[in-house]
Parts: structure tokens; sequence; C-alpha cells
């Protein structure tokens, strides 16, 4: 299988045409018969720097 992988980062209220960045993007994916796309919202996290 060959294919590409693309990896978005943003802030959580981040927004674009009154949606959620994210949702946004999930359409955009959608609109563009990309085969495939997964939303993962987290919470808290850490640089390498700590």
């Amino acid at each position: 299988m060959k294919g590409y992988q693309l990896t978005f980062f943003t802030q959580q209220k981040r927004q674009h045409n009154h949606l959620p960045l994210g949702e946004w993007l999930l359409q955009a994916a959608t609109k563009l018969d990309i085969g495939g796309a997964t939303l993962i919202v987290t919470t808290e996290g850490f640089g390498h720097d700590r």
C-alpha cells in the first residue's frame, strides 16, 4: 500500500467558516473524496522540553 499521511496540529478554539477547524478539515477531506480521516482531540500534553 502506498499513500500519504498529513498531520495537523491546532489550538482547540480555532474555527474556519464558523466551524471548529477539525470538523472543517474532515468535511474538506470528504468533499475531496479522501479515503479516510481521523480526528483526535486531546485536553493535555507537553513538549519535548517539558
